[in-house]
């Protein structure tokens, strides 16, 4: 993980207010940096490499198949 993965992650594991997120978390297209099943809530933390190339497509493209499956980025 990258260093503010790792910042994300020291608050996230604790549960705040019951709330259960699971790191790198797999899905059949995609990998998410921290996703919660009963908020159907995905955080990603993408640095400075996503605004380079192709990366800010992908990245759209990512969030538009997280939302028809009904999550939120």
């Amino acid at each position: 993980m990258t260093l503010p993965e790792v910042l994300l992650w020291r608050l996230l594991r604790g549960q705040p207010q019951g709330v259960k997120f699971r790191r790198q978390h797999p899905s059949s297209r995609i990998g998410m940096d921290f996703y919660c099943s009963d908020a159907r809530l995905v955080f990603e933390i993408d640095g400075i490499a996503h605004d380079m190339g192709d990366n800010p497509e992908r990245d759209l493209n990512r969030d538009a198949w997280l939302r028809s499956k009904g999550i939120d980025t």
